[in-house]
């Protein structure tokens, strides 16, 4: 099985996007719509230009073959980028951004401590299109070397951008990995990329493509240059001697597919430019996620046109009478001026150094206070989807809320604008003391000898000492761990304790019949989807309160970490196997699924080293077992919950059912 959907080559670049006239291209000599090589001189002048009348719209990791791979990795596919920076701060911020996009790359050796990080100037015309000055930088010192083969390898598509030709090197670099690709039946794909490119750089693109690739992207502009015929039916045809199959994106008009056999016609999704920029990549990286993951080439491209488009979502409330239309605009409206105003915000908040600075926020409040904050947050959400969701069926409430949630994740992980993550989170105050301070503690200190002081009373002045310093550090760890142990139990107490009063009070009794018997509760005049809100919220309140004390623990907030299968699914086998509807089941099957999946690492290991006991050392069949090791805690956690739902599917604590 194949590691990775897509592995990709190109250029390193950091778009720096302004919002021009048209005026400004014919006073500065600039060629409308192209993308135009310059060197760092000129890069400079024109974009002090831009700075004094424009100002900057925003800065982002780009790059045409970085921009498909962005768009790729949020479909959900596995991709991996050969590019090279230098060691700046544009190199870091780079890398940075690549790691945000859950996007591999052999970061060790695509460093370069000669020259810059390539830039971009991206200027987006009135009418939505994009202009492009370019200095390369040292992404134009991109090699064969830099290509990771075991990736490569490991990989259904290589796709490979047109703009690389500019650089002899680079363009050898396509040829080497296009010829590693093919011996390993990994699928080539190209993009022309530009129209400057076919029209300057025809021969080193033909070396690329060499004698032939799997899949072919171009625009219209770029097929009918390329070809040089005046009908994108002819252009069509005569792209067939050198792909496969390709894709000629048409704008407006949508797009032109062919698959190998048949030709297939994608209308494009009607909407108002704004910004085109990264809409080609778009394209590509969506088309690419499709194929990569088994979908046709139509149903592909139709995805590719719904992600190419620039589609904004609202919830649409009309039950009040207002047009829907009207709220649509709304949003549209507001997330475009919270995106150009954030923008130069964002850039002033991530000029700012945490580890200089310290940490940024709370109020000099106390630390628990935000454990109070992020269950308001999340119960504050809790309403919103509630609202949202809970008139459907059981089944698609599920599946709704599930998808909310997915969405919500993706924002936390890709719209950096909006969440800071780590930009300005630099060591979250503890609410306990710091292990270096307790070893420090006269107090702590003295305690500890006092604990071993008839074995320090037979040791020498020097090995006190030493033994001391010993003792100190392992209790000093012992100590934090068990101020935490007592902060979430005090916290889990006191939710026990309330929840046990509220379910014995009349309200929980009303819940425990809505819950029995919804429709005989009805009967009763009860407000079920109230209700059923209510309960929603105070549940939601819970979860945000345990997830400001896990950040607590942690000490940092890393959206991109976030596990739905730590986060989301383990919490229902713990329920599961503790007993659903007693609460103290539930904590009881929280700590032994926490027990198991912390121990799942080193019983996985003794079950590798019982296997391997009757296997020659160096073997491929025990090399594929010890690679496998950790898939081991799935397995593990996957039979624990088979056992319980068939030998005792009310749990280990069942719920007790009491005379209401």
């Amino acid at each position: 099985m194949k590691n990775y959907h897509i592995y990709a080559l190109g250029n390193a670049l950091v778009d720096k996007e302004f919002e021009v006239e048209d005026d400004f291209f014919q006073h500065e000599s600039i060629q409308k719509g192209l993308m135009t090589l310059v060197d760092g001189e000129s890069q400079s002048t024109i974009l002090e230009r831009l700075m004094e009348r424009y100002g900057l719209k925003k800065r982002a990791g780009g790059g045409s073959a970085a921009n498909t791979l962005y768009a790729a990795s949020q479909f959900g596919a596995n991709t991996f980028y050969s590019c090279k920076v230098a060691n700046d701060d544009f190199g870091d911020f780079y890398l940075d951004e690549l790691g945000n996009h859950n996007i591999d790359t052999n970061k060790d050796s695509i460093r370069s401590d000669d020259g810059v990080t390539g830039k971009c100037l991206v200027m987006v015309s009135p009418d939505a299109e994009r202009t492009m000055l370019t200095y390369l930088g040292v992404s134009s010192e991109l090699t064969s070397d830099d290509i990771n083969e075991d990736a490569l390898i490991n990989s259904k598509y290589l796709y490979m951008e047109g703009y690389l030709v500019s650089s002899p090197d680079a363009c050898k670099a396509c040829v080497e990995a296009k010829r590693i690709a093919e011996a390993n039946g990994v699928l080539t794909a190209i993009t022309l990329s530009d129209p400057g490119m076919v029209q300057f750089f025809r021969g080193g693109l033909e070396d690329m493509i060499g004698d032939g690739v799997d899949l072919l992207f171009a625009n219209e502009v770029e097929a009918l240059s390329w070809t040089g015929e005046e009908t994108i039916k002819a252009a069509a045809a005569a792209l067939k001697t050198i792909a496969k199959t390709f894709v000629i994106t048409m704008g407006s008009k949508g797009a032109l597919l062919f698959d190998g056999d048949n030709y297939i016609e994608i209308a494009a999704h009607q909407i108002t430019a704004v910004d085109s920029n990264g809409a080609g990549d778009m394209f590509a990286g969506a088309f690419l996620y499709g194929l990569s993951t088994g979908l046709d080439f139509e149903t592909s491209g139709r995805l590719a046109s719904l992600g190419a488009a620039t589609i904004v979502t609202g919830v649409l409330l009309n039950r009040r009478g207002v047009n829907k239309w009207l709220i649509t605009s709304i949003v549209v409206i507001g997330y475009l001026f919270t995106r150009f105003y954030f923008s130069e915000a964002s850039d002033l908040i991530e000029k700012v150094d945490p580890a200089i600075t310290g940490y940024l926020g709370g109020f000099g409040l106390p630390v628990a206070f935000s454990w109070i904050i992020g269950g308001f947050a999340a119960a504050l959400a809790a309403w919103w989807i509630g609202k949202i969701t809970l008139g459907l069926r059981t089944d698609y409430l599920a599946i709704a809320t599930l998808g909310i949630s997915e969405i919500i994740l993706y924002v936390l992980k890709n719209e950096d604008w909006f969440v800071r993550g780590l930009k300005n989170v630099y060591g979250i105050p503890r609410p306990v003391p710091y292990e270096v301070d307790m070893q420090k503690s006269e107090w702590f200190q003295s305690l500890i000898t006092w604990i071993h002081k008839s074995e320090f009373e037979l040791l020498s002045q020097s090995e006190r000492i030493e033994k001391l310093s010993e003792y100190v550090r392992e209790a000093a760890v012992v100590f934090v761990k068990l101020c935490y142990s007592g902060l979430i139990i005090a916290v889990l107490v006191a939710f026990v304790v309330l929840s046990s009063l509220a379910l014995n009070s009349p309200w929980g009794r009303k819940v425990r019949a809505i819950r029995d018997n919804e429709v005989a509760a009805s009967a009763m005049g009860k407000d079920i989807k109230r209700q059923h809100l209510q309960i929603f919220i105070l549940g939601s309140a819970i979860v945000g309160v345990a997830g400001a004390l896990l950040v607590t623990y942690d000490g940092i907030f890393v959206p991109a970490a976030y596990q739905p299968l730590r986060f989301t699914f383990l919490i229902w086998v713990m329920v599961i196997l503790g007993g659903s509807g007693n609460n103290m089941g539930s904590i009881l099957g929280a700590f032994i699924i926490w027990f198991i999946w912390i121990q799942s690492g080193p019983m996985g290991l003794w079950f590798v080293e019982m296997l391997g006991n009757n296997m020659q050392e160096g073997s491929a069949s025990l090399e594929f077992i010890e690679d496998r090791v950790h898939y081991l805690r799935l397995v593990f956690m996957g039979s624990i919950l088979l056992l319980i739902m068939r030998f005792s599917p009310g749990g280990l604590l069942p719920e007790k059912n009491k005379e209401l």
